[in-house]
């Protein structure tokens, strides 16, 4: 396709350039490689946060894409391809919005790199469209049946599976760096302590819940998250979707639902809502229209730039979504008592 090609000439190009830069050279090294750190790229806010988590600091941690990146229509630059290539340890998800590390590792000349992939170190979970969901093709780099399942990409979002990536990322750091392979364990440790913790709590909100139907008015992210506590859930899409903006059919469906539920609070758009002193004009009016549809408190529509503090999201959207979840359940919790 020609969005295919157009990426690809892309990271052609950056590679290109990035050869560019280092030739005559083998592996060069980041000023503060002979720091005695273990250095560590990773592309998104996640795996950067579990790393830091871990490693502590005997690590120094580069994330390649900013906060309110739009992740599905990232293109490396050459100046990530050197970040890659200079690495000790490459993070990434591993899922189609991936499809270009593929193409940047084929070409980085780095033997010692070691590659985590967080879809590799858990039991995935396909997307899936459930009722009122707006339906639409991905445009992704290669083609498949329009009936294929593709796996659902954001397998941080249960505690459980963040245990499971730290525990892996521990036993990849020891590898690269012996000596420091104690303090790796002992800080993976006391996180996954933390996050087991977090997984008891969210647990018991779940069991003592007066409903277990989250509506969530975007993309839903937390495929994962629902299935660990069996939680229902409606959405505007599936967590990877190509879309922005949902049909007028598609939010009438949603607004019903909340309706039917009797939900006083609404999340809509956290990334956003966090990222930005203020939502886009459409979103806000977005924000105000549901409100005014359901009756809720404008206040009550979006949540603030709150956090799991537990999992470190630090404003994203999965910190985020998971409280906003809690905040539900406990307010079912209080009216039915």
């Amino acid at each position: 396709s020609v969005t295919a090609m157009r990426k690809l000439l892309c990271v052609l190009l950056a590679m290109v350039l990035a050869v560019s830069a280092f030739s005559g050279c083998t592996v060069q090294r980041n000023p503060a490689s002979d720091d005695g750190r273990l250095h560590v790229v990773t592309t998104i806010f996640a795996p950067y946060d579990f790393a830091r988590q871990v490693g502590g600091d005997d690590v120094s941690v580069t994330m390649l894409l900013r906060p309110g990146c739009e992740v599905h229509a990232y293109e490396p630059t050459p100046k990530d391809i050197i970040a890659i290539r200079n690495a000790d340890v490459f993070i990434y998800v591993g899922g189609e919005s991936d499809a270009w590390v593929k193409t940047v590792l084929d070409g980085v000349d780095n033997p010692n790199l070691r590659v985590v992939t967080l879809m590799d170190c858990v039991e995935l979970l396909d997307e899936e469209t459930v009722e009122g969901m707006q339906t639409e093709k991905h445009d992704h780099d290669h083609d498949h049946a329009a009936d294929d399942a593709e796996p659902d990409e954001h397998v941080w979002t249960s505690p459980r599976n963040a245990a499971r990536i730290c525990q892996k990322l521990a036993d990849t750091f020891a590898a690269a760096d012996s000596a420091h392979a104690a303090a790796y364990a002992q800080r993976c440790g006391d996180y996954v302590e933390k996050l087991n913790q977090l997984d008891a709590e969210f647990q018991d909100v779940v069991e003592r819940a007066a409903r277990k139907t989250v509506v969530f008015a975007d993309r839903f992210p937390l495929r994962y998250f629902a299935d660990a506590y069996g939680l229902d859930y409606y959405a505007a899409y599936p967590g990877c979707a190509d879309a922005a903006e949902p049909s007028a059919a598609t939010v009438a469906f949603l607004i019903d639902k909340v309706r039917a539920e009797g939900y006083d609070i609404l999340d809509v758009d956290s990334v956003i809502a966090a990222q930005a002193p203020k939502l886009s004009p459409y979103r806000e009016a977005m924000r105000e229209n549901l409100a005014a549809a359901m009756g809720i408190a404008v206040e009550n529509v979006g949540v603030k730039a709150t956090t799991t503090e537990h999992l470190g999201f630090e404003g994203r959207e999965e910190g985020i979504s998971a409280t906003a979840v809690c905040i539900l359940f406990r307010r079912s919790d209080e009216q039915r008592s």
